[in-house]
């Protein structure tokens, strides 16, 4: 799935990604950029995290992850 943005390059951003069970919620500097209902989100056996970013590059800084309590 991909939404379109408009990023100002020039400026860093502030980005979250939220997932629930089969559903991820993505803001952008505190505004949302796209949503996402699909069954491979809640896979049981799901191991792995990774960006894809597409154009010349990214920088990224301060990634945290962590679960939230249930």
């Amino acid at each position: 799935s991909s939404a379109p943005v408009e990023i100002d390059s020039e400026k860093w951003h502030s980005a979250v990604i939220e997932i629930v069970g089969d559903q991820m919620r993505v803001s952008l500097d505190g505004k949302p950029a796209g949503w996402l209902k699909s069954p491979g989100i809640a896979h049981a056996t799901k191991e792995s995290m990774h960006f894809t970013v597409s154009g010349k590059g990214v920088l990224f800084d301060e990634v945290r992850i962590w679960e939230a309590a249930k």
